[in-house]
This record gives C-alpha cells, structure tokens and sequence, in this order.
C-alpha cells in the first residue's frame, strides 16, 4: 500500500522523547562574518530564486559555525557554510522537489549532472550552466585551494555516498511510497552526509589533518557511521512534525509506522529508543579509541562537539524545520 500524506491544516503534536547528547556544544566567534559572506554567496549565484536570503533566512554558516566552533582558517569556515547552503537548498530544490511533483528523471539529471562537476570542476560542458551547478564549481575549485588529495578524496567519497542514496530516494518520492525500514536506514546512512563532508571540514576549520592510517582505523571508521546514525535519528525525531505535512514524510518515524501500523506517536518512541542506543555505544567506542589511541583525542572531541553544534542550529538558531 502506498503512503500519501497530503498537507495537514493544523498542528499535528507529538511528544518528542528526551533526546540527550552529553557533549557541549560553541560557536566559532567569526559566525557574523560566515553568515554574511554565505548570504553573498548564495545571492551571487542565484541560489535564493524567486525568494530572498535563503542563507539568511536558515543561517546555513551558522550551522558551519556551530558545527566547526574552533580553529583558524576562516576561508575553510566560509567554504564550510557555503557548502551547508548549496547541498541543503540542492538536495529540497533539485532532488527533492522534483522526484515528488513526479520528475523523477530530472532529479536523476540533476545529480548526474552535479556529479560530472564534482569529477572534473574544472570542464563545464555546454549545458551545465545552470547556477546550482556555476556554484558547486565554485565550491570544489576552492576546496581543492585548501584541501589535501587524501580531504579531497574523502570528499569525493562523501559525494558519492550522498548520491548514491538520493538517487535510491528518487523512486519512492515519485511513486509518492515509503520504503521499508531496512531500506530506509540505508538510504539515511548515505544521505545525511555527516561521516565524510561534516568531519573533513572539522579538519580544514581546524587546521590539521588526520594522517591516512589514522582515518583507515576501523574504530574511527565505525566511530563515524555511529556519529552519522545518530544525527539522521535525531533529525529524524525532531522534524517530524514538519514532515508530515509534506507530500510524503520520509523520516524514520514515519517509515515505522507505516511498516508496522503503528500509531505515528510509537514510531517516534521506536527512533527515540534506537537514538539512546546509538548514543551509548558511540561514548562506547569513544572512550576506547581514547585510550588506544590518544592522538586522535583532540579529534573525537571534535566529532563530539561538531554534532553537539548540529543540535544546537537545529534546534536554536534555524527556523528551517519549525512545523
């Protein structure tokens, strides 16, 4: 059975469990200059359409500077909410949009199309001229300015990973139907983006790069998937009202209703549940690659306080996910 959520005219309310994450969470003092540099960005690129100050309006650099609170380098800082504006207005506007009005092979063109720019940045074939894609050009030729081949390479990956699974999303959103919740956690996996693109950029805010053997552990590999699990729940959880009000709720606890027939309310609980359990075995592995490897303290802090900063934007500085 397919599921249409047509928008709702009221206030749906639902009591969204406690959702602890025991890390703290700053602000990188150049926030203001972040903030206004993205707000140029986006305007210069025509990314803001028929509206005015999307990067104003949802304070992407905010999120950068939330999320990347310590270090330096203010061009990777900039770059970083730059980055958070193009893929969150890319990802609704080019991918999401379409593939529910029922284009699913526009939203198809367009991640292909964005993917050959992220190939190779430095060809623009005739036809590519649109301004998301002049802007995703911009951002890759100025990551390769500041970034190593290994950041560059991480990156790279990042994109194909959150290709992959928006192009795995496309059918469901056209065909209007929830996948089942196996499906749908790997789809979240590689569409919430925040093991590769979130942690590279703490790196290049900071100031420093993990060397290779490092970033090959498989603790710190497992370290980040946990990491990128629990920002998708809790995304999921919090925006959940929100969603439903759109063509079709993709969010997790949408999916376990629908999979179960259960009350809307019970999924919620259900991700709330899953989010606990992944909290504690991420504090799990933290403290164990601390003290196997005390190198890498400084960073898993970091991959700590860059979620803390996530929670923080979502939930105190944007109004981007208010239902």
């Amino acid at each position: 059975m397919s599921r249409h959520r047509t928008p709702v005219p009221g206030p749906i309310r639902l009591a969204i469990p406690d959702l602890d994450w025991p890390y703290p969470h700053a602000v990188h003092p150049h926030v203001m200059q972040a903030e206004q540099h993205t707000a140029q960005w986006t305007a210069r690129y025509g990314l803001d359409g028929q509206g005015a100050g999307v990067a104003t309006r949802n304070r992407y650099a905010a999120m950068a500077a939330a999320c990347y609170p310590y270090g330096d380098n203010t061009e990777a800082l900039e770059l970083a909410g730059d980055f958070l504006a193009w893929i969150s207005e890319f990802d609704e506007k080019r991918v999401e949009d379409p593939a529910s009005q029922g284009q699913p092979s526009i939203a198809a063109q367009n991640l292909l199309h964005s993917h050959h720019i992220v190939d190779s940045p430095d060809l623009l074939p005739a036809g590519l001229g649109s301004p998301f894609h002049l802007a995703l050009r911009d951002l890759w030729l100025r990551l390769r300015r500041i970034a190593s081949d290994q950041q560059l390479a991480r990156m790279h990956a990042g994109w194909t990973e959150y290709a992959a699974g928006a192009a795995c999303e496309i059918p469901y959103r056209a065909q209007r139907k929830l996948p089942d919740p196996v499906a749908y956690q790997a789809i979240r996996r590689r569409t919430v983006a925040f093991r590769v693109w979130f942690f590279v950029f703490i790196e290049l805010v900071g100031g420093y790069e993990l060397p290779a053997p490092l970033v090959a552990l498989p603790e710190l590999r497992q370290l980040a998937t946990l990491a990128n699990d629990i920002t998708g729940l809790n995304h999921d959880i919090v925006t959940c009202e929100h969603d439903i009000r759109l063509p079709i709720a993709m969010n997790l606890p949408s999916v376990l209703a629908h999979h179960h027939g259960w009350p809307l309310q019970r999924g919620v609980d259900t991700a709330a549940e899953m989010y606990r359990a992944t909290v504690e075995e991420f504090t799990r592995i933290a403290d164990r690659l601390r003290e196997e490897h005390s190198e890498l303290a400084v960073h898993i802090s970091r991959v700590a306080e860059c979620i803390s900063g996530f929670f923080f934007w979502e939930n105190q500085m944007t109004s981007r996910y208010q239902a």
